[in-house]
């Protein structure tokens, strides 16, 4: 039982969905990518770095470069950065682990190796999705996407046959717009016609996923099998499943 709502889950009319992590495979491990592009042009960073480091250096030099000029620049919900503002990046980035000599030529070529690397992306199903998508599609639920992305996830839904089970779908990575801002999850809603609370929202990180479910005053579901550290992170109020089975049964009962 929802204690904040008195609702029970498979009371719910909507059912939106998170991507990565969630019925996707996540993206590989972000740091060790970092370290074996850095090493391939010919930077070696301490050893005694740590992946918190090197993640804290990139947030406060390249990511809050970028989002201070998305947000500068007032960009649109789908905006996607051109390649000129990811050498930008880059530069910012490597600038912040003390490279100084022949930066914009490092730049270019540490970026060369992440447009191989995001061209040759193929993001992968999580075990049993599809079928659980037809479960919950066959049960009466409506179904939709909002997930933190620059791109438009469709063509993947195309590939893997699940692109109708979606009423709508929602993507950003601007601030303002993206997780754990509602905005998505609301305009789900508004689109769809359907009242925030007839809503529920899944996803695996707490501080994203949860949150902008319950910004959006929608009921807001965990699955662990990706992320079982998560778990104790979330709020009470959350319903937490290992896997999307455990949710559709619990669903449809």
């Amino acid at each position: 039982m929802d204690t904040s709502r008195g609702m029970r889950l498979d009371e719910h009319k909507v059912i939106i969905f998170d991507l990565g992590g969630t019925l996707y495979e996540p993206a590989g491990e972000f740091c060790g990518i970092i370290r074996r592009f850095l090493g391939e042009i010919g930077i070696v960073i301490e050893e005694s770095m740590t992946d918190e480091d090197l993640s804290q250096i990139v947030a406060e030099s390249a990511e809050s470069w970028l989002e201070e000029y998305m947000l500068s620049e007032g960009v649109g919900q789908y905006w996607e950065p051109p390649r000129e503002i990811w050498v930008e990046y880059d530069k910012r980035f490597l600038s912040a682990l003390g490279i100084e000599g022949n930066l914009d030529h490092l730049a270019h070529e540490y970026q060369k190796r992440w447009d191989a690397l995001i061209h040759g992306l193929t993001a992968n199903l999580l075990p049993n999705v599809k079928e659980s998508l037809e479960r919950l599609q066959e049960a009466g639920f409506r179904l939709a996407i909002a997930s933190n992305r620059f791109t438009d996830p469709s063509d993947y839904f195309e590939r893997d046959g699940i692109a109708d089970f979606f009423e709508t779908v929602e993507y950003t990575q601007i601030p303002g717009y993206r997780k754990p801002s509602p905005y998505m999850l609301l305009k789900v809603a508004s689109t769809m016609k359907v009242n925030p609370r007839l809503c529920i929202y899944v996803g695996n990180i707490v501080q994203y996923d949860v949150v902008a479910a319950e910004r959006a005053d929608m009921t807001s579901v965990l699955l662990s099998w990706v992320d079982a550290e998560e778990v104790d992170k979330a709020p009470s109020t959350t319903h937490i499943f290992e896997h999307i089975d455990d949710f559709v049964d619990a669903v449809t009962g």
